[in-house]
Order: structure tokens, then C-alpha cells, then sequence
């Protein structure tokens, strides 16, 4: 029978050995301190600063989606004050962008406006342009309905909720979703 220990683990346990040649107790748990690697950090640690960075993460990306669309929503205001809802489509342009802009609707989600890259015109064939560049931005990058961004409880973080920033972000049961302009444009 051959010997494969290392020789800290063969030294660790000969000191555990007591002086009638048996062993005594001898910490299974975890390692002893003399045989960790030198400078190995605390994984525990480390699974606390990468939640916590993740955390601070998913926070900014809430603010910046919630920025958005307050930005969306007083541009389409500003150009139809009876505007109620934008109404976005998942976008088929590829599996990482959320939606792109589809009708905007007043406050009965009855149609009120068509809305491309850069013109609303509403059904008597008035025309407004508007910057879609930025509105593209914001819409490429919302998340969609499986992919809500979840705040955690603080108490216990592997419980979770969908972000309350996102109330203005309305799912139906299809591939179109709602903005809520009146919503977006709420203060916090």
C-alpha cells in the first residue's frame, strides 16, 4: 500500500496523534490553519463582495431603465399630450434587445398615433419628428417580461420581487407590452 498524503496532511494528523499511538481529534471541517495556502482568500468573503456587487449593479441598471423611460415618455408628451400608453413590441432583431416602438395610444388604449424611427403621425396625418435614436436606446435595452430585474429582500437575500421602478412597464399575455407614460413620468 503506498502513501499518497501530502506532507502537510501527514504532518497535521501525526500531531494529532496521541502519545499511547492513537489518534486524537482532529478537525475535519476545514483545514488546518498551517495547511491553506498562504494569501488564499476567504470564499465566504468573496461570495459577500460579488453579491454585494451584483446588488449595486442591478440597482444602476434599475435607475438607468427608469431614466429611460421618463425620457421616452416626455418626448412622446411633449409631441401628443393626450398620449396614454406606448405600446412596444418584443423585437424579432435579435435574442439581447427588448422592443421597439409600435403605436401610442391615449388614456382608453384606443390607437391615437403611429410611431417609426423618427416621426409620430397620428391618424388625421399630422406628423412630429422626435429624437427615435434615443428611443431606440431605451427600448433596445429594457428588459423583457422573463427578465424584469428583481430587487431582493435584504432579510433574506435569495427571496426576491420584480423592481417596483418598473410599475410602468406593462406585460399582456403576448409579445407587446405597455408603457405607461403618466407612470413613467411620476416622480419617484
Amino acid at each position: 500500500m503506498t502513501n499518497n498524503i501530502n506532507p502537510a496532511a501527514e504532518s497535521a494528523r501525526e500531531d494529532a496523534r496521541k502519545g499511547d499511538g492513537k489518534f486524537g481529534a482532529q478537525q475535519h471541517s476545514e483545514a488546518p490553519n498551517d495547511v491553506i495556502a498562504p494569501g488564499t482568500p476567504d470564499p465566504a468573503a468573496l461570495s459577500e463582495q460579488f453579491l454585494e456587487y451584483k446588488r449595486q449593479a442591478s440597482e444602476l441598471i434599475r435607475k438607468g431603465d427608469r431614466i429611460g423611460a421618463r425620457s421616452i415618455a416626455a418626448t412622446i408628451k411633449r409631441a401628443l399630450p393626450d398620449a396614454a400608453y406606448l405600446r412596444i413590441e418584443e423585437s424579432d432583431q435579435s435574442m439581447t434587445h427588448g422592443y421597439w416602438a409600435n403605436k401610442i395610444l391615449d388614456k382608453d388604449k384606443e390607437f391615437l398615433a403611429d410611431i417609426d424611427d423618427d416621426t409620430i403621425t397620428t391618424d388625421e396625418g399630422e406628423e412630429f419628428g422626435y429624437d427615435g435614436e434615443s428611443v431606440w436606446e431605451v427600448l433596445s435595452d429594457l428588459p423583457q417580461q422573463d427578465n424584469i430585474p428583481v430587487v431582493t429582500n435584504a432579510d433574506n437575500p435569495r427571496e426576491a420581487q420584480y423592481a417596483p421602478e418598473y410599475a410602468w412597464l406593462q406585460h399582456d399575455a403576448g409579445e407587446y407590452a405597455l408603457i405607461d407614460l403618466d407612470a413613467a413620468l411620476a416622480d419617484d
